[in-house]
Formats: C-alpha cells, sequence, structure tokens
C-alpha cells in the first residue's frame, strides 16, 4: 500500500488530491500503474470536436478508448475504418499490431460498398490470402462477402490444403526424377557389380527406389539422408542366401574404404567381419569401374 495506509492487494489505493491522467499501456501486464479505459464512457462527457469529427464513437468498443483516440488523432487510417464502421478490422490491424492494412484495405473498401461488415478479421484475412493462393479473384464481392464467414474459410482451407499436398507431391516426384538421373550418372559403371562369398552376396544398389526401400526396411537413413547424392559413396546391400537383408555398406570412392556397415536399426549386422573381408576381396571389380568412369 502507500506510505501511511495498511497494506492492500491493490497496487493504486485511492490517493485523494492526487493527479488521474490517461497513460500509455504498459508493455507487460505487471505494471499496475497503467490502465486501459475499457469501462463504457459517459454518454453525456465531452471528447474534442477533431475527435468527433474523425469519427470517434462510443459504440466502437473493440478497443480501449484511450487508444481509440490516439489513433484518431495521429492515423487517417483508422479515422477510415471506423467511418466504415468496420471495427474489427481497427481491432486485428492497429490494435493487435497485425500491420498488413495496406494490403487488404481495396477488399475492405469493396466490402463496405457492398454493405458488408467484416465481423471477424482474423479469419477474413485468412480467407483473402487463401483466395489469392488459389488464383480465385480477391476484387469479386462474391469471393470476399460470404455470408457464412467460417463456413467459407473452412471450405477455401480445404481446397488450399489439398493444393499443398498436390504440390507436395509434385515437388516430391521431380525430386526422385532428379535423383535418379543423378545416381545414375555418377554411379552407372558400378551398377551391376556384386559378388559372393560363401552364404552372403553383396550388389551396389541399382537405383534411387531401391535405395529408399533398403533404408525402411532396414530402418536406417540411407535413403533420407540422400547418400545417393554424394559422389563418392558407393551403397551396397548384402543379403543372406535365402535374400534376407542382413546389413548396408558404405564405400568411400576416393579411398576405397568401408565407411560403415550397418544392420538393422544401425546395429552391427550378423557377420559383420565376414561381409567386410568379402567386400574387401573384391575392390579390384570397384577400381576397375571407377577408372572406366574418369576414362
Amino acid at each position: 500500500g502507500l506510505p501511511g495506509q495498511p497494506l492492500s492487494r491493490y497496487y493504486n489505493a485511492w490517493k485523494f488530491g492526487g493527479k488521474f491522467e490517461i497513460r500509455e499501456r504498459a508493455g507487460s501486464y505487471d505494471r499496475m500503474d497503467r490502465f486501459d479505459i475499457n469501462a463504457p464512457i459517459c454518454p453525456h462527457g465531452g471528447v474534442l470536436a477533431k475527435l468527433r469529427r474523425n469519427g470517434y464513437t462510443t459504440r466502437c468498443d473493440v478497443m480501449a478508448h484511450d487508444r481509440l483516440m490516439r489513433l484518431l488523432l495521429t492515423d487517417n487510417r483508422a479515422e477510415t475504418l471506423i467511418k466504415q464502421k468496420q471495427w474489427d478490422c481497427l481491432r486485428f490491424f492497429f490494435d493487435y499490431v497485425c500491420g498488413g492494412y495496406g494490403q487488404f484495405r481495396p477488399m475492405i473498401n469493396i466490402c463496405t460498398r457492398h454493405g458488408y461488415t467484416i465481423k471477424d478479421a482474423g479469419l477474413w484475412r485468412d480467407l483473402l490470402l487463401w483466395l489469392d493462393e488459389l488464383g480465385i479473384d480477391t476484387r469479386n464481392p462474391k469471393n470476399i462477402c460470404p455470408k457464412d464467414l467460417r463456413m467459407a474459410h473452412d471450405e477455401i482451407e480445404r481446397q488450399v490444403r489439398a493444393l499443398r499436398n498436390k504440390k507436395r507431391a509434385e515437388d516430391l516426384a521431380r525430386d526422385a526424377r532428379q535423383r535418379e538421373r543423378f545416381y545414375r550418372e555418377e554411379k552407372g559403371n558400378f551398377i551391376g557389380i556384386g559378388f559372393t562369398g560363401g552364404t552372403i552376396r553383396a550388389y551396389v544398389i541399382p537405383s534411387v527406389a531401391e535405395l529408399q526401400k533398403e533404408g525402411e526396411a532396414m530402418h536406417h537413413c540411407v535413403w533420407a539422408s540422400r547418400y545417393d547424392l554424394r559422389p563418392d559413396a558407393l551403397i551396397f546391400s548384402v543379403r543372406d542366401s535365402r535374400g534376407r537383408r542382413l546389413a548396408t555398406v558404405e564405400l568411400n570412392l576416393k579411398t576405397l574404404e568401408i565407411v560403415q556397415c550397418r544392420g538393422v536399426h544401425n546395429e552391427t549386422p550378423e557377420k559383420d567381419q565376414e561381409i567386410r573381408t568379402l567386400i574387401t576381396n573384391n575392390l579390384g571389380l570397384i577400381a576397375e569401374a571407377k577408372k572406366r568412369k574418369t576414362a
């Protein structure tokens, strides 16, 4: 409490003779010595003639009145919105400091000319952004003045989601084609190489599609980490006599050394040493293919 007064839950006790003034809101509600004026304004009270001229009305209750007064005295865009009775746009674009009013001003004007009041500016803005993404005319009142804003918002969101999924699938397909082309250019001389020793067989993975199957079956990142795009990485799949996957092996084409030999979930595979020996004993085949590639 204040000096000479009992402790109180209120930071500001009434202090007769003290000054009352309207202050800017605090940056945090931890500050208890600044207030918004959210209470109804006395209908018989007076305000500056300039405020009345600029459209001030106590019916606009979307923001604190002190904030509204400052806006009307300093920003003619706020004056335009309040005279259009697009009060939620005033709240959304100015009181919430969302910005972007200039981008949507022409569409707000169209809505106003057609007698459409924007009741939820956040949903309405999302609707317009999505319409633009879909290539739908955002200057047509039929598109931007829906009778049921939420229903229109949800329907356009569904269409946008479908479009994005389609584009994502197209991007993935295009990426897969590019990766496949690069893989065949870089590893074409090595595709088809394979060798057997005892009960195991190792062969160069022939395509990116097969590399994806290898990664998914072995639960490691050989495909997700795009090993096919690494020029010096040659990837082998190692199987047993029944075709069961035992390991995935990365060979460095510069040094002709085994970089890693991974079993399921990146564990050390069964017959790890036997696998390494098999590949090491057949490095001559890799060296010959490497010479043909650089020739």
